[in-house]
């Protein structure tokens, strides 16, 4: 007997669990790109810095020494500021989770907690039937999913 006792139908379980799972991997996504800029923002200046000396034409003015010099500490500080992509921690599961809890304000982390089972070997019909109320309390729990990108106020160029 569905819709009683906040069960919904089967079918309405699994197109609610497609759109809790793409609603994931958007998150996902989201937490790489801010990963991916937070380690790329100082390679692109350091980058674009090497770019404007080599282009702005006033290495062939000075002498031979300045010019590799100049050259050489610029390449050096930029290959150095790569090694941020290499000390980047992609987001999981969990890590979009969390951010998903958070910006919905949800309470008692009902997302992070819908794959929660019990043990294969649990034989108790007690156990069994606490943990599938649980579940569905836990499915009833969620509401509206948000999830908010981290943005600059104006006075600061980084988010973070």
């Amino acid at each position: 007997m569905y819709g009683v006792g906040g069960l919904q139908s089967p079918r309405l379980l699994t197109t609610r669990r497609a759109n809790i799972d793409a609603y994931i991997v958007r998150a996902r996504r989201a937490l790489a790109f801010e990963a991916l800029w937070a380690a790329l923002c100082w390679p692109l200046i350091w980058g674009a810095m090497l770019a404007a000396v080599m282009l702005s034409g006033i290495l062939p003015y000075l002498p031979d020494m300045a010019r590799y010099g100049l050259l050489s500490v610029l390449l050096g500080v930029t290959l150095w500021s790569l090694r941020a992509i290499w000390m980047t921690s992609w987001p999981n599961n969990y890590d979009a989770m969390r951010r998903i809890e958070a910006c919905s304000t949800l309470l008692n982390r009902p997302l992070s907690t819908r794959d929660d089972r019990l043990e294969e070997a649990d034989p108790h019909p007690a156990r069994q039937a606490i943990c599938q109320e649980h579940k569905a309390h836990q499915r009833g729990a969620l509401g509206p999913l948000y999830m908010v990108t981290r943005q600059a106020d104006g006075t600061t160029t980084d988010p973070r």
